[in-house]
């Protein structure tokens, strides 16, 4: 088995029927703790995955692991998401003029590529015409020529290989009230 190699799971229609009709016999205000809950500790699982899949030379900290958990209208939705920095640049240009800036918050601005992968600029590549100056870059077609740096995946890979996970905490949480 090759190390690019996909693995996923799903959670058994029947499980996910039971845990509906289980969870329609509560009240909305318990509905909503028991999902909370459950989703807080599989998240709590999905980050530590999420950490250890992380590679340490992909510029994310491990530390940087973070989790949202929202409940809309019937919807219980949960995140697993590196922190990004939340300060805003000091510098006045835009683009590649924030990326110093973005680096020295920790986890910074090139974290979301552990998830998306990117293409460094081949080193010693030359401008194509002399006397371009500094922004010759912009004007060149097909700018990702360089090595391809592969992300991750690891939140979408620990998220699908621990789905059942979810329901088994669901149901957990479903007994603990009706106790």
């Amino acid at each position: 088995m090759s190390s690019n190699a996909a693995m996923t799971a799903q959670i058994d229609p029947a499980s996910a029927k039971a845990l509906s009709e289980a969870l329609g016999k509560l009240a909305v205000e318990i509905q909503d703790k028991v999902c909370r809950n459950a989703i807080r500790k599989f998240n709590k699982d999905v980050m530590s995955a999420t950490a250890a899949a992380t590679p340490s030379k992909s510029g994310a900290s491990r530390l940087g692991v973070t989790q949202k958990i929202r409940m809309f209208d019937g919807i219980a939705w949960g995140s697993v998401g590196f922190k990004a920095s939340g300060r805003k640049s000091q510098s006045i240009e835009g683009g590649r003029a924030r990326h110093r800036d973005y680096d020295t918050e920790g986890v910074g601005w090139r974290t979301h590529f552990t998830e998306l992968g990117y293409h460094s600029w081949p080193k010693g590549r030359r401008a194509p015409k002399p006397g371009l100056g500094r922004g010759w870059k912009k004007g060149v077609k097909h700018r990702g020529q360089g090595g391809y740096h592969a992300g991750t995946f690891a939140s979408l890979r620990a998220q699908r290989v621990l789905a059942p996970k979810l329901v088994a905490y669901l149901n957990a949480e479903i007994a603990k009230v009706i106790k």
